[in-house]
């Protein structure tokens, strides 16, 4: 019976591991070993690929946790019961136990030495209150609404955290589901501080769980260690209670000078307490020569140099092979046998290639597909009128293929979110592969017409590929939070987290990480690390040796060398997790049944893997983001209608007015969505965009893949005819005749492998994907044959198949997504249409949803005026909180929130002083307290001013700012009158003179300035 590593960290465990997953599970293989454990700290990050790996390698993967556990025993030795943790949240001050936020329920402990419930098969039967979780209140909702991000093992060590550690391992699905709810529990309960396991959890949710008692910081080593027999032997009948015969007493032999002894106390112990033992080298690094690189990890973690921040003394903490094991325990051979069968009893299936959609209510009578037909057809009725033949068969064909994947409830899912957000004027818009589908589009998710366009459903939904599907949605930046309060009151605060980046090392963040563990100054750190490139820290060297800028770099000298190669074996670890932009996970059970939580750096409540970890675990993924975009053109829409009573529907404009295209073409495009880079307004000088067709291919063609391959070029001079267009087979020229012969779109790839050597579609897709991703030469030439072989099958000349190959080859992964482009230039159109015929009501929205696009306010508002309006200073008693249009659409006012200093709650004291009610504050004025008499600096207009409110918040839509409180209107009269009934503070008043916005009182700026201080102080009487 071969050994089997229980008890390893890998560089998931962010600070104290340096095994790289794939090295770490092919030396396993390599060894022969029949299964690998993984237990990295407080966590399942690196759980999923892990699991992936090992199944790859054919070895079986044991997923576990290596948690810290509140102790077992109090001071004054009174041992852990399920009792005493009920006596309450106050008992822990004075040397007990219980923690507030707790588990809903009583603890569940079974009594000892009982074997836990028969398995559950996958998956697991969903609690029925989500209450029953310790991470949830009774109402549903997430404990705690503010924390931090995980503390790494080594800082929180070097921070003195209480607790000790507990290694857990699945035994099955079930056993996953309640590491990932004691994981969510711990990080959950405490925030703002180093996770900490509670025993209340660990009796609710300890089942199909083994537990070994851990290393020297396990609670039992670390008292055996201090001398403390008793409490040891105390701490162990704990944990034997709580988990029966599925506890192991772990024995390490760290070939250290108390090794011996620990071994023999620990063991004696367990044979008092009848508990059996197990063998671990508590792996921290593949490899002994890696001892060092985690050595910089835990230093750089508990923020000292090294020598030694976790007080390691050897390296003996590496991936030892089963011969090295058994005689290291030559003297105890059960506790070497005992890891092969606790492997045995470990037996987890995540169920990968399951979908688990979030569960839709549904009214009675209907199945989710049901439902989902009959809200398809009713939006086609309402998208296409007549209802064709033609467009019934595509909805057929795709809602056939949604049922046979079981996608049903997804789109359902989907269609109720941006049903909430057109019910409430929330402006939003779906974009990427979704729009080639006529089920997103006639359930209003996309507003590219795949029929007009040409575009490929297969291309979304591939039925050759069961995969999740990426439907990107993008909501008004400044009513988003509304979308995603709806989607936790509608699936359930429960059901519903964010998406998790892991945030790797690149170049210079490695080069920082190994100078402040070697003990460099900070100056000689900033030094050596900002002139290192961002990129691949194991390519260090490589740019060392190549770059010029780099030649004389102080890592060129020879004693830096060592440095640079940690450096580099630095390369693609995981630093600490991030939070996805808009990526939120739906799930139809609670997710802490399928995925661990904790608090992100944010604020918020996020999942421990990131998008592609999620995905392979079959939860659905939906990216709900906010664009700026959508912000400026719903406040645009709103101050035409103000100053009109036009209502102007900016996704349903004509896409054919020639003013739209007469500015395109003219390159003033400045606040045009996905066309005002200086690239894009060249390329429209040369393309000259005459239709709605052409917008979509310049954002297709503008970017870094079609740049790289020379695309634009030829698609240009066969537009303006410089050019013959040409095709190497007939059968292209209908798919190409929209781009000139030219293969831009990758949905144009996947058609010509359909006519040319007949492919499916879904085949011509898996082509394109074949050729898109990274292959060896071998591998393209063998797709090239296959494809060769199929076109000459069906009567192609050798020559044209072959030509048509290099074309797709060529082309293929460079193409963009036609359907992406779509969407986006929808959007483009709308802002078009807005700059061209409501300049003003456009300028304002841009302007007043900053930052946003390429350009500073300050070139948006130059150009504002070399579009022909008069833009009109600051005025106390005219300017708005922001940018408001006046004389009827043909000036812009400044607003208020572009001065210098001004809060938001300045903005609104002086707009609603004008009113007669200015606010007043004791001792302190509004936007901060008045300094010592000193001159302030002339304030510019500040590029990046807070998002504003909607139009009718900040003063209306147009003309001058509207009077909400009924109130007759009362101008300031003087500065005095001004700082009295304002109550500003003294910077904004001054910055407000120098600006101008005083001027209309006829008082020159320098007196006022003067006055300033004297108004502040009568202010103050």
């Amino acid at each position: 019976m071969s050994f089997v590593h229980l008890h390893t960290h890998t560089n998931f465990s962010f600070g104290d591991g340096a095994c790289r997953i794939p090295e770490l599970v092919a030396a396993a293989a390599g060894m022969g070993m029949p299964a690998l454990a993984v237990t990295d700290h407080e966590g399942l990050y690196g759980a999923v690929r892990f699991y992936q790996a090992c199944k790859a390698a054919g070895i079986k993967p044991i997923v576990g946790v290596e948690l810290t556990v509140e102790p077992a025993v109090a001071v004054g030795g009174r041992p852990w019961s399920p009792d005493a943790d009920a006596a309450g949240a106050t008992a822990g001050a004075e040397g007990g136990y219980g923690v507030e936020g707790g588990s809903a329920g009583p603890p569940k402990a079974g009594p000892k030495g009982a074997e836990r419930p028969p398995d559950a098969p996958y998956p697991p039967a969903a609690p029925g209150d989500p209450a029953d979780h310790a991470a949830f209140a009774p109402d549903g909702h997430i404990r705690h609404l503010t924390g931090s991000a995980t503390v790494p093992p080594a800082a929180a060590r070097a921070a003195g955290a209480g607790g000790h550690h507990l290694v857990l391992l699945a035994r099955d699905y079930k056993g996953w589901s309640n590491l990932c709810r004691i994981i969510s529990a711990a990080h959950l309960e405490h925030p703002g501080e180093p996770p900490v396991a509670r025993l209340a959890t660990l009796a609710e949710h300890g089942g199909h769980l083994v537990a070994l008692s851990g290393c020297r910081r396990g609670e039992i080593w670390s008292r055996l260690l201090a001398g403390d027999k008793a409490g040891a032997r105390a701490a162990a009948s704990v944990f034997h209670e709580l988990f029966g015969r599925d506890f192991f007493v772990e024995l390490q032999h760290e070939l250290l000078p108390d090794s011996g002894q620990s071994l023999r106390a620990l063991d004696l112990l367990a044979h008092e307490l009848r508990i059996p033992t197990v063998a671990t080298n508590d792996v921290h690094y593949t490899v002994k020569a890696d001892a060092g690189l985690h050595d910089v990890l835990a230093a750089e973690a508990a923020n000292q140099p090294l020598p030694n921040p976790l007080g390691r003394r050897n390296a003996e903490l590496y991936l030892r092979s089963p011969a090295q094991m058994r005689r290291l325990f030559q003297r105890y051979p059960e506790a070497y046998a005992n890891a092969a069968r606790i492997a045995e009893r470990c037996n987890l299936d995540l169920g990968l290639g399951r979908l688990l959609f979030p569960a839709y209510p549904l009214p009675p009578g209907e199945t989710a597909f049901s439902l989902l037909w009959k809200r398809c057809f009713k939006g086609a009725e309402q998208r296409y009128r007549p209802l064709t033949a033609e467009v019934t068969a595509r909805l057929e064909r795709e809602l056939k293929v949604v049922r046979e994947l079981g996608f049903a409830e997804y789109f359902l899912a989907v269609h109720d979110i941006v049903e909430f957000a057109r019910a409430r004027h929330i402006s939003y818009s779906g974009r990427g592969s979704a729009g080639n589908s006529i089920v997103s589009y006639v359930l209003r998710v996309t507003d590219a017409d795949p029929i007009a366009h040409e575009l490929l459903f297969e291309r979304f939904l591939n039925p050759a590929r069961r995969e999740m599907p990426d439907v990107d949605i993008d909501f008004c930046s400044a009513r988003r939070d509304e979308v995603i309060q709806y989607i936790y009151e509608r699936f359930g605060h429960d059901r519903v987290a964010m998406v998790a980046t892991v945030n790797t090392v690149r170049a210079p963040s490695a080069v920082r990480i190994v100078s402040r563990a070697f003990g460099f100054t900070p100056e000689e750190i900033n030094g050596l690390s900002k002139r290192v490139p961002w990129g691949s820290a194991a390519k260090l060297g490589e740019m060392l040796a190549e770059r010029p800028e780099l030649a004389d770099h102080a890592f060129q000298a020879p004693h830096y060398r060592r440095l640079v190669h940690v450096a580099e074996r630095l390369s693609g670890f995981p630093a600490h997790l991030g939070t996805h932009l808009g990526g939120f996970i739906l799930s139809r059970d609670p997710l802490t049944d399928r995925v661990p939580l904790q608090w992100a750096a944010k604020g918020v409540v996020v999942a421990q893997f990131d998008k592609d970890d999620v995905e392979t675990l079959g939860l659905v993924k939906m990216d709900i983001l906010a664009l700026k975009m959508h912000s400026a053109i719903a406040e645009a829409v709103r101050r035409i209608e103000a100053r009109t009573g036009e209502q102007v529907r900016a996704w349903e404009l004509p896409r054919d007015d020639p003013e739209v295209y007469t500015l395109i073409r003219s390159a003033r495009t400045v606040g045009l969505f996905q066309l005002e880079s200086s690239g894009q307004r060249n390329l429209a000088t040369r393309l000259q965009e005459r239709d709605f067709e052409d917008v979509i291919a310049a954002i297709s063609l503008f970017r870094p893949g079609p740049l790289q391959a020379d695309m634009i070029a030829p698609f240009i001079r066969r537009r303006h005819g410089r050019e013959p267009v040409t095709v190497p087979h007939p059968a292209m020229e209908r798919i190409l005749r929209r781009t000139y012969g030219v293969i831009v779109y990758q949905e144009q790839v996947i058609e010509v492998a359909a006519a040319v050597a007949g492919f499916s579609l879904a085949e011509g897709d898996m082509l394109r994907r074949a050729m898109t991703h990274e292959r060896s030469l071998e591998e393209m030439d063998e797709i090239g044959r296959t494809f060769v072989e199929k076109a000459v099958a069906r009567g192609v000349d050798q020559a044209a198949a072959d030509e048509v190959f290099r074309q797709l080859r060529g082309f293929a992964a460079y193409g963009f997504n036609k359907a992406h482009a779509a969407c986006f230039a929808i959007v483009c159109n709308a802002s078009a249409w807005l700059k061209a015929h409501e300049p003003a009501a456009f300028y304002c929205g841009i302007l007043n949803n900053q930052p946003m696009g390429f350009y500073s306010p300050r070139v948006v508002l130059n150009d504002a005026r070399r579009f022909g309006l008069a833009v009109r200073p600051l005025d106390v008693n005219l300017s708005g909180e922001w940018f408001e249009d006046e004389n009827d659409g043909r000036a812009l006012r400044v607003g208020l929130g572009y001065v210098k200093e001004m809060s938001a709650a300045a903005r609104r004291a002086i707009v609603e002083g004008r009113a007669g009610h200015g606010r007043s504050r004791v001792g302190e004025g509004v936007g901060g307290p008045s300094p010592a008499p000193a001159c302030a600096a002339p304030a510019p207009m500040s590029p990046s001013p807070p998002h504003p409110p909607s139009a009718a918040a900040s003063g209306g839509a147009g003309g001058r700012p509207l009077d909400t409180t009924g109130e007759p209107a009362r101008p300031y009269t003087s500065l005095a009158d001004f700082v009295a009934r304002t109550r500003v503070s003294r910077e904004i008043a001054e910055n407000l003179v120098r600006l101008g916005a005083f001027d209309a009182l006829g008082v020159r700026r320098e007196e006022l300035v003067a006055h300033v201080p004297c108004s502040m102080q009568e202010r103050s009487r």
